[in-house]
Parts: C-alpha cells; structure tokens; sequence
C-alpha cells in the first residue's frame, strides 16, 4: 500500500539525515528515487480505486490554503481493510492531539504500536526498504533491533510542544 511505501521513504530520509550528521553513509537522490519506485512497483498491497482531488499547488511557508476540497474524492470501501491500513486505525486514539498534555501510555497502546511496526515489517516493501538502509550503513541488519528504532523514532515532536 502506498502509505507504507510512503513511510518506507520517510523513515530513509530521516535515516539519510541522521547518518550524514556523523559522516557515516549517503543516500543520492538518484537511489533514493529509484528505491522509492521500485517500492511503489512492488506494493502488493496498494489500494486501487483512490480518486484524488489535487486541487492547487503551494509555496513552502505559505499560510494560505488553495486547497479547499477534501484531498480524496473517492475512496473505496475495502481501502480501510488491509492488514497494515487496520493497524494503523488503531494508533488514531492513542494520542492526545494537546502535546500539553501528560499522556498515559497503556499496555494495550504499546501493543497496538507493536501491531502495527509487525504489519508493516511483514511487507515485502519495508523488507526491501530494511535491506537498503542495511546496505548503506543505515540500519542494524538484525529486524529486531531495527523494527525497535523504528518503535523509538517514528514520532515527532511538535514545535508547539516543545518548551
């Protein structure tokens, strides 16, 4: 599915970013190019049938919204079904959109967490991704321990949240 190609390039990028702070591995724009087709070639679990509703384009920094419209159009209804797409469903009420706010993480959050880093580590995508960044110095070759960065790192902090 696209949103796990979509990640897939995320997760490099910021990897990318990390190693050449200490001068460990590049990534080309080429690779990264070529990495992100031929995941999105080999997604077995794309979702076909998603009309998107493009809309205009923008500058970066730009406040204005030239995109009025909702982003899809059409979505089909199995869309939500898939193993990756279900688990990701279920992070959506994990987190308190008030970053303010002191959460409570439970053990059934935890556990949706691992869920979900399983079905996407399932993917022949994210298979594939893992073996690039293993072969870039990247990422531990060891699933375990790279599936555990990923746990660790696949959050953000908020410019509004920080302090």
């Amino acid at each position: 599915m696209k949103l796990v190609a979509l990640f897939t390039v995320c997760i490099v990028t910021i990897l990318q970013v990390e190693a050449n702070a200490v001068e460990r591995a590049t990534v080309t724009d080429a690779e990264l190019k070529a990495l992100s087709q031929q995941l999105h070639i080999d997604d077995v679990n794309a979702v076909q049938g998603i009309v998107l509703n493009m809309q205009s384009t923008t500058t970066s920094g730009s406040t204005t919204d030239r995109a009025p419209m909702p982003l899809f159009s059409s979505v089909p209804a199995d869309a939500f079904s898939g193993p990756t797409i279900s688990a990701l469903l279920a992070l959506f009420d994990n987190y308190d959109e008030n970053c303010k706010v002191t959460e409570v993480v439970t053990a059934g959050e935890t556990a949706e967490d691992n869920a979900f880093l399983d079905a996407i580590l399932d993917t022949s995508v994210m298979q594939q991704a893992h073996q690039f960044l293993v072969s870039k110095g990247l990422a531990n070759a060891d699933i375990a321990v790279f599936k555990e960065y990923l746990l660790h790192n696949y959050t953000y902090v908020r410019p509004d949240c920080l302090q």
